[in-house]
């Protein structure tokens, strides 16, 4: 549908006009950051008004669409419509956009409320970089693309999918990927400030409410999982699922690092390492589930997808990104005092907390 394709195109404008002005600010113009500010704004709602119209299509049975007929139906109860709104691949990623942009929009907020001036432009210009990923995903491969013909009936939501549990399951867990991101742009933020303190008391309640939804997530999936035959119960091992674990097990090594670093100036080192680890995790997962690479071993990712080579561009991108500019400041990053002094210690309690955490993310 052309509306459908206009939004998806304003919006790919409005996120890059937010990254030029933010970018500017950042460098010291702090008259653009207002435009900055109404760009990020002008962004979510063309975000959210494109989800509104995807969902009056497939509400309206409007089968044209080639996403509609292939996951909905017009005898499909109205949850389960609903639900076929992030059934399929592009419709998930608007999901996860949605989230994203409407994050943005939340945390600009509290930056304007802010006393502390100087982190605001250069934390959203990277939380609005991240959202180019998903708007250029769904730019390729649009939810509004039509069929030839107009099919009398669609297609219907895949027989697997039609649980209660899919209606919140898929929301919950990409509320807590959206919600990660925020800790990989106050992190990244960091580096280029060389302010390497003051980001842990912005960053740990987003980092602690991101990694919530995740594990949230992750509990109604192994739920959704035994009631499913065949879905190997709790957990199966499932690559997919598995991938998804290795994000919240990182993001839990890093709020724990956090506390420490808020509490007693602990982990610099660390704590801006997992932020940008968990992350680009969460974009490994990203590909892992939507690139096809393991559509002979999970029940839970897609088909090949076209959409595989921006899938890895973007992690070279911005993993990429987060790799020099860390390597970059490493030497200048305070070690912190040595935590081996004593072995009966919190600090090393909370290091090995942590090293537990990221032995049992590299295991999976």
């Amino acid at each position: 549908m052309i509306i459908g394709n206009v939004l998806l195109s304003l919006s790919l404008g409005a996120a890059l006009l937010a990254c030029y002005y933010y970018f500017l600010a950042a460098r010291g113009q702090q008259s653009v950051l207002k435009y900055a500010r109404w760009a990020t704004m002008a962004l979510a709602l063309l975000v959210v008004l494109t989800s509104t119209y995807l969902m009056a299509l497939i509400l309206s049975n409007q089968f044209q669409v080639k996403y509609i007929w292939e996951n909905s139906s017009s005898t499909l109860p109205l949850f389960y419509k609903v639900s076929s709104f992030w059934g399929g691949q592009a419709g998930s990623i608007l999901l996860w956009l949605t989230w994203g942009v409407l994050y943005s929009v939340v945390l600009s907020t509290v930056f304007q409320h802010d006393r502390a001036v100087g982190y605001e432009a250069h934390t959203m210009f990277f939380m609005t970089a991240v959202q180019l990923f998903p708007l250029v995903m769904l730019m390729y491969g649009s939810p509004f693309s039509t069929t030839a013909d107009v099919p009398f009936e669609g297609n219907g939501l895949n027989p697997l999918l039609q649980d209660p549990y899919m209606v919140i399951h898929p929301p919950i867990l990409f509320l807590g990927f959206a919600g990660l991101t925020t800790a990989y742009a106050f992190a990244m933020a960091a580096l280029w400030k060389r302010d390497y303190s003051g980001w842990v008391l912005r960053a740990w309640p987003w980092t602690l409410v991101g990694w919530g939804f995740l594990g949230l997530g992750l509990s109604i999936g192994g739920f959704w999982a035994y009631r499913v035959l065949g879905w190997g119960g709790y957990w199966g091992w499932d690559p997919v699922e598995n991938s998804s674990l290795v994000p919240w097990l990182l993001g839990g090594a890093l709020v724990h690092g956090l506390i420490t670093q808020k509490t007693r100036g602990r982990f610099v080192r660390w704590n801006l390492f997992l932020a940008l680890a968990t992350f680009v995790a969460v974009l490994y997962s990203t590909f892992l589930t939507r690139s096809g690479v393991l559509a002979d071993f999970s029940v839970h990712t897609f088909g090949e997808s076209p959409l595989m080579p921006i899938m890895v561009t973007s992690l070279i991108v911005y993993g990429g990104a987060a790799l020099a500019l860390y390597a970059t400041r490493f030497r200048e990053i305070p070690a912190g005092p040595d935590v081996f002094k004593s072995l009966l210690s919190r600090d090393f309690t909370s290091l090995v907390a942590l090293i537990v955490f990221i032995f049992m993310a590299a295991a999976v």
